[in-house]
């Protein structure tokens, strides 16, 4: 990545016109460095302290926290360990960027997915070190507020959304469903800690074992994940993107994941930026409601129409009787004689 950015700046032409794409590929080589050096000063760490340790297994343990640390994300991860502690040095530093909440870390189980089953086929890993390992890294993300300091921590003990979405469409419109789906369910449900969030995008392909699976995790208490429905979230993710179903739009639209833990902006994985839900004003509701549909504000009405069958009924059978204008004496209605209450 660091080479083709300087391959696409070094394209550029120094006019003033390209002084902005300039900027933003020099940005982009400081950013990118600055993470391969936060990995590198933990390796620097880990071995300082392997130099110290006295416990041969913690020592051998270190040392393979070192390697791992040299080596990724400077360069490609090779394995699932490699993986995961990629894509955790990655995620904190942008919390540490952002300080936060709400990060999403998206269809995790399918990014690890092709590390996973790679490793399996070679016995590297068995499902129960994959879960080992997700337990790990669950751990690791509930201690991220500590990262911003002691007071952030005693504020929100690590709630900050990182939600991570099971299930849903692949890019052709299938399922997407992978088995390192399953090693999170299994990891979160053991250790019932609140990060992170879970959800389940539901498909009409979406398997029954994972169904049963994400009931499993529910029913020991921990109350994730929540189920999400995918068909829903892809039509709302190209409305808000302005997105129609040709052939193009589609596989960009159908891996659309929630942000944040109970709240589900839709976002793409694949595209910078968010699209934030709409959140009802209530009051506005209750102003709306007290004057009959009508915003005393812009005299227009915002309700339904007065001939709208629906409202019709309503008024028929849901009425309140009135006060007189010139005394406290109640009038029934004309709709219902004598009605009290709906």
């Amino acid at each position: 990545m660091l080479k083709d950015v300087k391959e696409r700046q070094m394209a550029l032409e120094m006019r003033q016109p390209n002084t902005s794409k300039l900027y933003f590929y020099e940005a982009c080589q400081i950013v990118m460095k600055a993470v391969i050096r936060f990995s590198h000063r933990y390796a620097e760490l880990a071995r300082e302290m392997a130099a110290k340790e006295k416990d041969a297994t913690r020592k051998a343990e270190l040392i393979s926290l070192a390697e791992t640390c040299e080596w990724v994300p400077e360069h490609p991860a090779r394995n699932l360990r490699e993986a995961m502690q990629c894509h955790f040095l990655c995620h904190l530093c942008a919390e540490l960027e952002q300080i936060g909440c709400g990060y999403s870390e998206a269809f995790l189980g399918q990014n690890f997915e092709p590390f996973y089953q790679r490793d399996k086929a070679a016995g590297l890993v068995t499902y129960d070190d994959a879960v080992f390992m997700f337990e790990n890294l669950a751990i690791k993300l509930n201690e991220i507020s500590y990262y911003y300091g002691e007071e952030v921590a005693k504020q929100n003990s690590a709630d900050l959304g990182q939600s991570i979405t099971l299930g849903g469409y692949s890019e052709d419109g299938g399922d997407a469903t992978a088995e390192m789906d399953y090693v999170i369910l299994d990891a979160c449900g053991y250790l019932a800690l609140p990060q992170p969030p879970l959800s389940v995008a539901v498909t009409p392909s979406t398997p029954g074992k994972l169904i049963e699976k994400c009931f499993d995790v529910i029913g020991t208490g921990l109350g994730m994940p929540q189920f999400l429905n995918a068909d829903v979230m892809f039509k709302r993710a190209l409305h808000l993107w302005g997105y129609t179903e040709r052939k193009g739009h589609l596989p960009v639209a159908r891996p659309g994941a929630p942000v944040s833990g109970p709240a589900w902006e839709a976002t793409f994985p694949t595209r910078p930026a968010i699209r934030w839900k709409a959140s009802p004003t209530w009051g506005k509701v209750i102003e709306l409601t007290m004057n009959n549909g009508f915003d005393p504000r812009t005299k227009k009405q915002i309700g339904p129409k007065s001939g709208d069958p629906e409202t019709s009924r309503r008024s028929r059978t849901c009425t309140r009787p009135l006060r007189s204008s010139s005394n406290s004496a109640r009038t029934p209605s004309a709709g219902a004689p004598g009605s009290r209450a709906c």
